[in-house]
């Protein structure tokens, strides 16, 4: 682990350029003391710290980490997000409604992290869920893995979906059961 740390700093200390460990610390949002600190253990900086240094230098977080991949955005011909999606599922922490519809229909938005969990690399993203109304399946907490679907055919009725409506249904994001509707544009929500 030593020596990747150490590699990770020299990489760190050729994108600063020459500046101060106090501008890379204002840079990354970290203090001074703990990122001397961590460099001087032999340590690398939690995840989110890395993500921000990545994305600040435009390189590639396996390139920083372990000098994997291209090393420029520009370079590597693909978007931070497109890279990082090797290493997982992006985990939104979002909270409204608006939200999570301009960020599945828009891959320049950054996620709070990745989740690498093998099974579940084929969805869209993961949120998590906030409220009690789907106990006692979903809890207030829990994070859900979510697909995005357009085709109403691949529905399996009487399951749990996260559903998100236009303005012309009241910009709705809720995790609900949902059963077909009177007609074929219908669908009805229930609670757990």
């Amino acid at each position: 682990m030593k020596e990747n740390a150490k590699e990770f700093w020299k990489r760190i200390d050729e994108l600063k350029n020459g500046n101060s460990m106090h501008w890379l610390s204002e840079q990354c949002g970290m203090s001074k003391y703990t990122l001397q600190t961590t460099k001087n253990r032999g340590s690398i900086p939690k995840l989110d710290i890395v993500e921000k240094l990545a994305a600040m230098f435009d390189v590639s977080v396996g390139w920083l980490m372990a000098g994997e991949e291209e090393y420029h955005e520009q370079e590597a011909g693909s978007s931070y997000k497109q890279q990082l999606r090797s290493t997982g599922v992006p985990f939104y922490n979002i909270t409204a409604t608006a939200h999570l519809s301009e960020i599945l229909d828009n891959d320049s938005s950054l996620p709070d992290y990745y989740v690498d969990y093998h099974p579940f690399n084929e969805c869209t993203a993961y949120i998590p869920v906030y409220g009690d109304s789907m106990l006692p399946q979903y809890s207030s907490g829990d994070v859900i893995a979510i697909k995005q679907l357009n085709n109403m055919t691949l529905i399996l009725w009487g399951e749990a979906y996260v559903v998100v409506t236009t303005e012309q249904a009241n910009s709705l994001c809720t995790l609900k059961l949902v059963f077909p509707g009177t007609t074929a544009d219908e669908v009805i929500l229930h609670l757990q």
